[in-house]
């Protein structure tokens, strides 16, 4: 740690036109994840900053090989952090007499780099000037986040005086208020800290104003910061729960929400049409699942406007939310014993309290990751030593089977374990969406007891902000290609999803969902209609406030993908125009055949058995059929022909694939009669 003392002497006289600089040392700035931190000792201050007096602005200069690496956080006497700067900038940029005041017309975000002017930093200054006292310890942190890079702080220096930073100014709206105060305690990531939050809302159509009294809640929460790599972002997501005096949860209705106690502010910082999410749950729900319910707010913390945020239930196992039986401790033997369990593939942090390995792995076999189920519902805390053994070893039952049995086996293949119509529907989301995190991350899986069913269900989905062309990484804004067949590097996507691919029977049970599908709520105008209509319900005036003060609209975000649009309505047209897109190549190139009994023919009405075996193949494909082959030809997915041959009128042949690269391929037959076939298999 590095200390510098007070370079000027504060004289007493009045506080009308009265300001003070204090300057701080420099120091090495290292690399990877080590933090930088050097006080400042301020006195000789009037004892109170406020709305008369207080800091003004704060200024340093960094010289660094990468400053996108850096995160820069002002923190006062009294431990209010306030982010300077986060990952803004790029390659070999600077930092020089960079200054940071409330009133600056652009933002850090939207500034251009190298910085050397003066900017609104990306939290708000007028946290700290709280009725606190300035005079203590001032500390200035620095953290370089990546590898491979250093520089220094060369200087630093805070200013006080009579026009203090102010909070932004925030009058109310059609949205909902959540105001949220942390009662001095700083928020964290774990575990949660005691707030009071307070709801105003006046109902539909009605201004809410930000001085109104809470009529919709007001009561004690427990608040952290929630997310994983959002956590970087200046527009942080939270979770909270409504706790009673003794901090234990207590359940209340939060706008209109039904009854319970744990919910998500989600700040969709990235997502610059902040409805990614709402989007997806609500078609989700209307597809007959449950979905986490979501209502858009504005967010006051500690008195500072915060924009507009996704207010939204936490996946909970519940009558009203995830509606599977409780299970007790006392239940270990049994059908008991068989449900109900909430588990989840996601990162191992936050909320992880333990689970097992995939026994068949990644999509790619050749990888070294390894897919691991979560304890979710009961956490890993809670849940019994026989409970464990049973849903680990129902779920790795299931994943055997799709390696070691027969896919048709009804008995003993995948589909004795597994609720195929909700993998189903939950593969049309993630694939409509083109999620990235699909598969491999934040995804749920239910199991209820044998007496209700009892197969391990898809569901229900989440965290899909970085979806619907909203990511530069694995294909997120390729409105083409698969997304299960993306293994990627590191969290890779479960192997389960390409087996499911390779059945036939799952294939054309697929294709007819989708085709209903399309005929109703994901026909491309209802897609549009329901953009339309929640960005009605976002309300245009909280729509501009929210960029007024995050001011990132034509600012590269992480992950978004380029072109960045420049305006809200650009972002809207981006969004409209990748899903008609990303939709049309689903149309084409979903595989199967709908209704699967109804085979494709030209003047041809009886009924033709046709088999293809073995599905999957290695090497050789068996082909069957009750006519005569005039000729055949095999696609790819992209429509390219690989294989072309001559039938010479027989009814079975020997096809050699073994040049063939692995995945699905359609078999297109001619026969003698004039009548055609399409089917489809997939090369191991």
């Amino acid at each position: 740690m590095i200390k510098s003392t007070t370079l000027a002497a504060f004289l007493l006289f009045p506080l009308s036109g009265f300001s003070q600089t204090f300057t701080g040392t420099g120091g090495h700035i290292p690399d990877a994840g080590a933090e930088l931190l050097i006080d400042l000792e301020v006195s000789g201050l009037p004892v109170t900053m406020n709305e008369f007096f207080g800091l003004e602005t704060a200024c340093l200069t960094i010289t660094h090989t990468y400053i996108s690496d850096l995160n820069i956080t002002l923190i006062s006497p009294t431990g209010v952090a306030v982010d300077l700067s986060s990952g803004n900038g790029g390659d070999s940029d600077f930092y020089t007499n960079t200054c940071f005041n409330q009133s600056a017309e652009t933002s850090i975000i939207a500034g251009q780099s190298p910085y050397d002017g003066t900017f609104r930093p990306e939290g708000s200054l007028a946290q700290i000037n709280n009725g606190s006292n300035p005079n203590g310890t001032w500390r200035l942190h620095l953290i370089d986040v990546a590898a491979q890079d250093e520089g220094d702080l060369l200087s630093w220096s805070i200013s006080f005086g009579n026009a203090p930073a102010i909070p932004y100014s925030y009058s109310g709206g059609f949205l909902p208020i959540v105001s949220i105060n942390t009662l001095g305690n700083p928020i964290e990531n774990e575990p949660k800290v005691e707030a009071s939050m307070g709801i105003i809302d006046n109902g539909p159509g009605v201004f809410n104003n930000a001085t109104d009294s809470f009529n919709s809640f007001n009561g004690s929460i427990g608040i952290e910061y929630r997310g994983n790599s959002s956590q970087n972002f200046p527009k942080k997501s939270y979770g909270f729960e409504i706790w009673d005096i003794t901090q234990n949860d207590s359940d209340a209705v939060i706008l209109g929400m039904p009854e319970e106690s744990d919910f998500v502010l989600h700040s969709s910082f990235s997502d610059k049409t902040m409805m990614r999410n709402a989007l997806t749950y609500s078609l989700y729900g209307a597809m007959g699942h449950y979905s986490p319910r979501c209502r858009f707010v504005e967010l006051m913390l500690n008195g500072e406007y915060q924009g507009v945020y996704v207010l939204m239930e936490k996946i909970k196992r519940d009558a009203n939310r995830v509606d599977i039986s409780k299970l007790l401790p006392e239940d270990i033997e049994g059908n008991e014993l068989t449900g109900g369990y909430i588990i989840k593939i996601d990162w191992g942090q936050g909320s992880f309290t333990g689970g097992w390995k995939s026994v068949i792995g990644p999509c790619d076999p050749n990888s070294l990751d390894t897919i691991f189920y979560q304890y979710e519902y009961p956490d890993g805390n809670e849940i019994q030593p026989q409970q464990a053994d049973y849903i680990q070893n129902y779920v790795s039952d299931f994943e055997r089977s799709l390696t070691e049995y027969s896919l048709y086996d009804t008995v003993i293949g995948y589909r004795h374990y597994v609720d195929t119509k909700s993998m189903i529907d939950a593969m049309i989301i993630n694939e409509l969406a083109k999620n990235v995190d699909g598969y491999r991350l934040s995804t749920f899986f239910t199991k209820d007891k044998d007496s209700k069913g009892g197969k391990l269900a898809s569901g229900p989905l989440w965290d899909f902000d970085l979806a619907w062309r909203n990511a530069n990484y694995y294909e997120g804004d390729n409105p083409f290609d698969w997304q299960y067949y993306n293994c990627g590097d590191g969290a890779q996507n479960p192997a389960v999803w390409k087996y499911f691919m390779e059945d036939s029977v799952f294939r054309n049970e697929l294709k007819c969902r989708w085709t209903e599908l399309r005929e109703g709520i994901l026909s491309t105008p209802a897609l549009f209609s329901h953009v339309d209509s929640l960005m009605q319900v976002i309300t245009p005036d909280a729509i501009d406030r929210n960029f007024d003060y995050w001011q990132i609209l034509g600012t590269y975000v992480w992950p978004n993908p380029e072109p960045i649009p420049e305006s809200y309505e650009g972002e809207i047209w981006a969004l409209k125009s990748w899903i008609s897109t990303r939709a049309g190549w689903l149309d084409g190139f979903i595989p199967g055949i709908c209704p699967p009994e109804i085979v494709t023919s030209i003047n041809n009405t009886t009924e033709n058995k046709l088999n293809l075996f073995p599905d999957p193949a290695e090497n050789e494909l068996n082909l069957r059929s009750d006519k005569a082959i005039s000729h055949l030809r095999i696609t790819d997915l992209s429509g390219r022909i690989v294989l072309q041959l001559n039938g010479n009128n027989q009814s079975q042949l020997l096809i050699t694939i073994s040049d063939f690269n692995s995945g699905m391929y359609f078999c297109s037959l001619y026969y003698s009669d004039g009548s055609t076939e399409t089917t489809c298999f997939v090369r191991r």
